[in-house]
């Protein structure tokens, strides 16, 4: 191990001087470090200077790799490089004289978890476990002058590629921009219809024409009446029906329409004053718990006093119309319900 100065042939016994670098990068001669005599103190000033050949091609220029066959017999060679630390070894051992162990022509490497005997006249190695051969080289390849016209186009073509993807990302940027612009807009517009339509319906009453007013206003689709009204319902379905009631777990608005019918609603004030007055002289009135939730409808004022409460009444869509104009008449009610003829509401969807 290390460096040797002989006066004669690699692996001569005679011996000048010694140096111990011995590390895996250490493949040119040490400058300094040197042992003289060889088992003596280290001379300091014995320094080694290396001349370059002028006609010796530079190192820079060729990439030097040790290589294995992988061909079999009668086909082309196809000669594939080494991995880092099997190339490292056998590189090591080259700049070392290329001998074997103990006066042979063989010597053993690990690469891999593997165990590898290398000939080093027949320039073969084989595996020890497998015993399966293959030739090897020692390559010296220069840098192929012929690709580097081929780099030269990539490096344009790269160059090209990340032009068009910044150009594309301006692009999507602007894009961005004006969609936000549009959403903006939107919102605006949205806004200011129902605006327009709550002040319409506000006016017909600021100017005492209260019965003049529509009774059935259409919705519009953005309005978010038509999200809380469809969570409501879903959240009316109980976890515990299965069947049918699936359903209205996956309910889908598609019109909602307000209904404000002055008379009857006119109707409805009175008799809540009615029941009011009832309930003011009578102790422990029994309070209704189950109701669909107040942030249905967050505009209304429900009465705790009389149980005001939210609920749902299903119905066919032939009896929307009278329902909205001449509000629930149990004469109309079928008469096969749960509890007989009537008019029913209740707090679950299903």
């Amino acid at each position: 191990h290390g460096w040797w100065f002989s006066p004669r042939k690699v692996g001569s016994r005679e011996v000048l001087a010694y140096n111990s670098s011995q590390g895996p990068d250490d493949l040119t001669v040490p400058t300094f470090g040197w042992k003289v005599p060889w088992h003596g103190h280290i001379d300091q000033t014995l320094s080694i200077t290396m001349y370059k050949d002028s006609n010796a091609r530079d190192d820079t220029e060729i990439e030097l790799r040790w290589q294995f066959v992988v061909s079999r017999d009668g086909e082309r060679e196809n000669w594939q490089p080494m991995k880092k630390d099997m190339n490292d070894a056998l590189e090591r051992r080259w700049t070392g004289g290329w001998y074997g162990d103990n006066g042979t022509h063989t010597f053993h490497v690990e690469s891999n978890g593997f165990t590898y005997a290398i000939d080093c006249q027949s320039m073969v190695q084989w595996n020890v476990s497998t015993n399966r051969r293959r030739r090897i080289q020692r390559s010296e390849a220069q840098l192929d002058v012929v690709s580097l016209p081929k780099l030269t186009a990539k490096d344009a073509y790269v160059e090209r590629l990340q032009s068009e993807r910044n150009s594309l990302v301006e692009e999507k940027s602007e894009l961005l921009a004006k969609v936000a612009q549009l959403e903006k807009e939107k919102k605006a517009l949205e806004s200011q219809a129902d605006h327009t339509t709550k002040m319409i319906l506000q006016e017909s009453w600021r100017m005492n024409r209260q019965l003049q007013t529509k009774v059935c206003t259409e919705l519009n689709h953005w309005d978010d009446a038509f999200q809380k009204i469809r969570q409501a319902l879903v959240n009316a379905c109980p976890v515990d029906h299965y069947g049918d009631c699936e359903r209205m777990r996956n309910v889908r608005i598609t019109r909602l329409q307000q209904i404000c019918n002055v008379r009857i609603w006119k109707d409805y004030e009175f008799r809540k004053d009615q029941i009011r007055k009832e309930l003011e002289d009578r102790q422990r009135v029994p309070v209704v718990t189950r109701a669909l939730s107040s942030q249905v409808c967050p505009w209304a004022r429900l009465d705790p006093k009389v149980n005001e409460i939210l609920v749902v009444h299903g119905t066919t869509d032939d009896k929307t119309d009278q329902i909205a104009n001449f509000g629930f008449d149990e004469r109309l009610a079928r008469d096969f319900g749960l509890y007989g003829q009537g008019v029913y509401f209740t707090d679950q969807s299903c």
